[in-house]
């Protein structure tokens, strides 16, 4: 856990005194939901990067050595301007190839369904994946929904699922948690045997 905190911090030399380092904490606790396959993502070379939200996506696209350090990371110049433009479109998070690129004022929540993303895309195997797909596809047909945008298409699917699994939500009738166990239970229990490590789905 903590090779991944330090490679995230290097992200200050870039924009020095910008970053709220609250970010860290919230990375790590969202990694603790993985405890059992940690070794497993750090094997898989995953990268959390941050940048900070104080400024402008056009100030953040100037930075040329952000750029060329987050090309290094995800192949080329061109990935890494799509990252840039792509964080200014989503919910303060996007992911490429293996990096999360996170703006510092994100919650747990959002870094644990882009953990998840990362999973599906970079570790399960492709025995599991299909699962994942037919679950997906059930999901729709018998309305198993538990937020809308599982609709969007099978990744979105899997994060959200996942994010719910470990407690997103408020607590009352239902936590996150008890709400997908309920709606949707083969999720649940594949999300249950991966973080549980079972070898037989990586």
């Amino acid at each position: 856990m903590q090779d991944i905190i330090a490679e995230t911090t290097k992200c200050e030399f870039f924009f020095p005194n910008k970053i709220d380092k609250k970010i860290y904490s919230k990375i790590e606790l969202a990694l603790k939901g993985f405890f059992n396959i940690l070794a497993l993502i750090k094997e898989s070379d995953l990268k959390i990067l941050v940048v900070p939200s104080s400024l402008k996506p056009q100030e953040l696209m100037l930075n040329q050595n952000f750029i060329k350090f987050l090309a290094k990371k995800v192949g080329s110049t061109k990935h890494s301007l799509e990252m840039l433009r792509g964080l200014a479109n989503a919910a303060g998070a996007y992911h490429c190839y293996k990096v999360i690129l996170l703006l510092d004022f994100v919650n747990v929540a959002t870094v644990r369904h882009e953990i998840f993303h990362h999973l599906h895309e970079n570790i399960l195997n492709r025995k599991t994946k299909i699962e994942i797909s037919r679950l997906f596809d059930k999901c729709l047909s018998e309305n198993r929904v538990v937020t809308k945008n599982q609709l969007n298409n099978v990744k979105e699917y899997f994060a959200s699922a996942g994010e719910y699994y470990l407690g997103k939500g408020f607590y009352g009738l239902l936590s996150g948690n008890k709400k997908l166990k309920k709606k949707d239970p083969e999720i649940y229990d594949l999300i249950n045997r991966i973080l549980a490590g079972d070898t037989s789905l990586f």
